[in-house]
């Protein structure tokens, strides 16, 4: 029995136990910046398919406030025509009506006949107007409805990429302190 030899054995064995010991903790560490890269790329995906739908309702929200514009500006006008037109009839045609005569002409447009001194039937012509001005009303408030839909989505969404891109800046932090600042290459050394 040769002592020199045992302990150069025995030398040799802890060196590989040392080397294998370094082995599985090098590949353990390998497998966390792994593990580590496969969620910051997944993120990183996740995060720019959300800015691909920001900017998807972006141009929604743009053209949406274009029509909206479109529809307030149409609004505005049928509603000051309306509402000249009620004044009209309310202040000017009444007190002219209220003085007509049947047989009599009228002082306006010289007829004698004088279907429009009943009130109703003022009212009755008033009426399509009064439609169209409610449908512009309606299309208008649609219109601002799904632009604050779009802007509540828009919203939304932009703080979800803000909250990963704290989580994704949160993971390469990770990643750095796993890899004590070297290049993950050097890992594999």
């Amino acid at each position: 029995f040769d002592s020199d030899k045992y302990t150069a054995l025995l030398d040799n064995r802890k060196k590989l136990d040392d080397e294998r010991k370094s082995y599985f903790d090098r590949n353990a560490k390998l497998n966390t910046v792994r593990t580590l890269l496969e969620q910051y790329l997944d993120l990183s995906k996740g995060i720019e398919n959300e800015k691909f739908k920001y900017e998807d309702l972006k141009l929604s929200f743009n053209q949406n406030n274009d029509m909206l514009l479109q529809s307030k500006i149409a609004f505005e006008n049928k509603d000051k025509e309306f509402q000249e037109q009620k004044e009209m009839v309310e202040k000017w045609t009444k007190e002219i009506r209220s003085k007509l005569k049947n047989g009599e002409p009228c002082p306006v447009c010289g007829s004698t006949e004088h279907r429009y001194k009943d009130e109703k039937v003022v009212q009755s012509l008033f009426e399509s107007v009064k439609k169209e001005w409610q449908n512009l009303k309606d299309s208008y408030e649609k219109a601002k409805d799904i632009l604050n839909e779009i802007k509540a989505k828009l919203n939304a969404v932009s703080d979800n990429i803000n909250k990963e891109e704290v989580r994704l800046q949160s993971l390469l932090n990770n990643l750095n302190v796993q890899c004590n600042g070297n290049v993950i290459f050097d890992l594999e050394r």
